[in-house]
């Protein structure tokens, strides 16, 4: 269900600057802006297990 929604966002960004991506250049900018931040967060790194030496 999320998945689907943030699927159904992205296409409304598209939609949104393909509408506005020739009138100015800071709306662009904008939208980038908002699309880093909509943007799933990198999963963190993973530990290894067990006895490390160091």
């Amino acid at each position: 269900m999320v998945a689907k929604r943030d699927h159904l966002a992205r296409l409304r960004l598209d939609e949104l600057e393909r509408k506005v991506g020739t009138h100015d250049r800071s709306i662009t900018e904008i939208l980038a802006a908002i699309r880093q931040l909509a943007a799933p967060p990198e999963p963190p790194p993973k530990r290894r297990i067990g006895f490390v030496q160091g």
